[in-house]
Order: C-alpha cells, then structure tokens, then sequence
C-alpha cells in the first residue's frame, strides 16, 4: 500500500506506508518545534492519526514561507535521520534509498515559473 502527499501546483509524491510512517514520525517533530510551521504540523498529525493514505498540503505549500518552512524540516529530517543510522533496521541496505524518497518531498514546495503562453 502506498502513500500520497498532494504539493504546490499539482505536484505529488508517492511512498509506501512504511516510508511514510517512519519518515512522518521524525517530520512531525521538526515541524512542531518550527515557528510558522504549525498549520503544516497539524495537517500531518491528522493525517497521520487518521490513516487514509493521503495527505494535501497543496494550499500551504503554495505560500512561499511555508514552503521554505517544509523544506528546511525535510532537510533536519534527513539530518535526523542519518544521526539515527540503520542499525535497527531489519534491511539496514535499503536506509539509504529511504533518505533518497524521503528528500523527494521537498520537490513538492518548489515553485513552478508559470509557462509562457
């Protein structure tokens, strides 16, 4: 089963649940503790605690704060994550292309330039 996080401009990203539970774990923190960033927090935990498989951020990362905001805490997140390292993991060979899908969530704040007509 996967996951799906709507972005900015149509953007989205799909992930298994596994990679999304983990990731949302350490994600939610960061986003807590980041001034400005509670109405991002809250959509996470939300999604998190009700487990639909989707998650729509796309009305918050289209402010440019926010989406700064969700940038920076993929980036700690990763940092955290790394710090953690993989020894718990039963497949410690895939913690690397974990960290991979993880920093693809960035994509999801960055600004489209609208295209010419």
């Amino acid at each position: 089963m996967s996951y799906i996080v709507e972005g900015a401009y149509g953007q989205d990203w799909q992930g298994s649940n596994w990679v999304f539970r983990h990731m949302s774990e350490h994600l939610l923190r960061v986003l807590q503790k980041t001034e400005g960033a509670e109405e991002l927090a809250e959509r996470l935990e939300e999604a998190v605690d009700i487990e639909i498989g989707y998650l729509d951020i796309s009305d918050l990362l289209q402010s440019p704060k926010l989406s700064h905001l969700w940038s920076q805490a993929i980036e700690e997140t990763i940092a955290l994550l790394r710090s953690e390292g993989n020894a718990d993991w039963r497949e410690p060979d895939r913690f690397e292309s974990f960290l991979t899908k993880v920093g693809e969530l960035k994509s999801l704040a960055e600004i489209q330039q609208p295209t010419a007509a």
